[in-house]
């Protein structure tokens, strides 16, 4: 899952970059990315930043409203985007005409795009309701998706209301450190987006010393691990943290930042090769601003 959006409460803004248009085309040759098909560079905000957050146009509706095991959860309907809820904030979004979202979901998706070659395997840790599970359905078109997540009642609500994909997904119920000390890789992407609940346990990555050690053992040898991450708030931010656990481990190492909200993907690749050029102009196209580390 992710907070992307989580406690923020300025007025969003429109980012005057590409706008997302709902035209598949095939991928041309050397480019792995869907998204380069529906992406049309018109110099148009990207969908006004999430308009359908504007609260004070359209109105919230509650489809369901439940206590699992591990979160407290609520389903609200805003116009054509429904969002799930925890007590951290909003964990997912889905919209059907919608791709891109303007937040940390989408720098997180396309941190598989800094490879060399398509992903074919990518493990999802904290799959939620299913925003990154959509948006790399849609970018990476070959790729078998196992998507981790804990708590079974996000699982079903995905199912019902989030319209998770089941061609080419597993979704599975797991702690996300138990699965990585277990299964079998080689995993060409692994993306991290736990967040514990308020007052529970850190974060796997910060917290199990085995963990990383399990992570690299599922990677393919050029592949790519990214992480969601705060990012703001000076002591607050998890990012120098991360880094300084990363950097032993991993050859290279890449921020994205998304246009809105407090939270990034530190990406790190195992590779000796630096992300092409043509990967970092393709990401700050989508939105991103591209930090090398």
């Amino acid at each position: 899952m992710t907070s992307a959006i989580a406690n923020t409460s300025q007025k969003m803004q429109p980012i005057c970059r590409a706008r997302l248009v709902a035209v598949f085309l095939r991928p041309r040759a050397g480019l792995h990315l869907g998204i380069h098909q529906i992406v049309a560079l018109e110099g148009q905000p990207v969908g006004q930043t999430l308009p359908w957050y504007n609260r004070s146009i359209v109105a919230a509706k509650t489809l369901e409203r439940i206590e699992s095991e591990w979160n407290r959860l609520s389903v609200i309907r805003i116009g054509k985007t429904v969002e799930l809820r925890s007590t951290l904030g909003v964990f997912s979004v889905y919209r059907p005409d919608r791709v891109l979202t303007g937040f940390a979901w989408d720098s997180l998706s396309l941190a598989p795009s800094l490879l060399s070659s398509p992903p074919r395997r990518i493990l999802l840790l904290g799959m939620g309701g299913g925003t990154v599970v959509h948006q790399c359905r849609a970018f990476y078109h070959e790729a078998r998706i196992d998507a981790v997540e804990i708590d079974a009642t996000v699982i079903r609500l995905a199912r019902k209301y989030f319209h998770l994909p089941r061609a080419q997904v597993r979704a599975v119920r797991a702690d996300a450190l138990q699965f990585v000390r277990e299964a079998s890789g080689p995993y060409d992407a692994i993306l991290d987006d736990v967040w514990p609940e308020q007052g529970s346990a850190a974060k796997p990555l910060f917290a199990a010393p085995d963990y990383l050690a399990g992570v690299c053992r599922l990677l393919a040898r050029d592949g790519v691990y990214a992480a969601n991450l705060w990012g703001v708030g000076g002591r607050a931010s998890e990012i120098p943290r991360a880094g300084r656990m990363l950097r032993p481990l991993f050859r290279r190492m890449v921020l994205l930042v998304p246009p809105e909200g407090p939270t990034r993907a530190l990406a790190a690749m195992k590779g000796r090769e630096a992300p092409p050029p043509e990967a970092r102009r393709r990401l700050r196209g989508m939105g991103l601003r591209v930090k090398m580390l």
